[in-house]
């Protein structure tokens, strides 16, 4: 798959198994539960059943989840572009709570790139359309070896 990304001939079907397989190495993001809906060139789609162990005290989903969740699905979206990703900043803006048994999804894309930058728009929904969070990302580009 890495030959064929590198020259730029990966088709969809190749992309999201990629971005599963990059997912699935993901340790932190396997404990989450986080599932690939879709992705593509510069865009990639998680969703996420809530389950108690996302909640925080108050038994509403954890600010924490909800901003990893907009973090893995601006990566994947890089790694489905070629490159490998880092975050170098975030910014969040929560809107609405969600609870346990909700489904949430996070759907990254591109807004802007540099030769070495990237910056991605992500907006985490719930089930209904219903925006909990914006997340603005930063990621630094490397080329996958």
């Amino acid at each position: 798959i890495k030959a064929d990304k590198a020259e730029g001939n990966m088709d969809k079907e190749n992309l999201s198994d990629y971005a599963q397989q990059m997912l699935n190495n993901d340790k932190f993001g396997h404990l989450t539960g986080f599932e690939l809906v879709d992705c593509g060139e510069d865009y990639a789609k998680l969703k996420l059943k809530l389950e108690e162990k996302h909640m925080n005290g108050r038994g509403i989903t954890h600010g924490g989840a909800l901003f990893t969740i907009a973090d893995v699905a601006s990566g994947i979206g890089m790694w489905c572009s070629g490159r490998a990703a880092v975050t170098l900043s975030a910014n969040i803006t929560y809107m609405k709570i969600s609870e346990i048994g909700n489904t949430i999804y996070a759907e990254a894309k591109l807004i802007n790139a540099t030769y070495r930058i990237s910056t991605y728009e992500v907006k985490v929904t719930d089930e209904d359309g219903n925006n909990l969070a914006l997340v603005q990302t930063m990621m630094y580009k490397k080329d996958l070896k």
